[in-house]
């Protein structure tokens, strides 16, 4: 579900930058190519950038390449520092600033895999050493969630 959320904003922003840079013809096309790349981590900004710069090239020139490139940066800063720590922080109910924290650590030490497994399984171990079963099979809060 946030992987998803963050997939439609994406093509949203992607959608009015687009628009911006005087491609409206393609948006639809460009904009369903950066909503499916949006679900494979890390490489799927840059599947999604190769059309976008090529019509962007093709269509206007090197400065409206050059543009997309910026507005492809500006959306994917958007995306890593404010929607993925907001988003997942919220659908894992996690604190964004600990969820920054983690893709940044999971980035470093395990790149595309810690950034793919390491919010869930930091949530998994999270829910094992705070929460105790009860009898009946249900999870016991033994403190607050960050």
């Amino acid at each position: 579900e946030a992987q998803f959320a963050i997939a439609v904003i994406n093509s949203l922003l992607t959608a009015i930058g687009v628009a911006m840079l005087g491609m409206g013809s393609t948006m639809a096309f460009l904009t369903v190519i950066v909503f499916l790349c949006s679900f494979i981590p890390v490489l799927g900004v840059f599947i999604s950038s190769v059309p976008i710069c090529l019509i962007a090239l093709q269509t206007s020139g090197l400065t409206t390449m050059i543009l997309a490139i910026v507005m492809i940066t500006v959306i994917h800063l958007i995306e890593g520092y404010i929607l993925n720590p907001r988003i997942y922080g919220s659908y894992m109910r996690i604190n964004p600033v600990i969820v920054l924290f983690i893709l940044t650590i999971g980035a470093k030490l395990f790149h595309i895999w810690g950034l793919v497994l390491g919010v869930p399984i930091c949530t998994y171990l999270y829910g094992l050493v705070v929460q105790k079963p009860t009898p009946a099979g249900h999870h016991e809060d033994n403190a607050e969630l960050p």
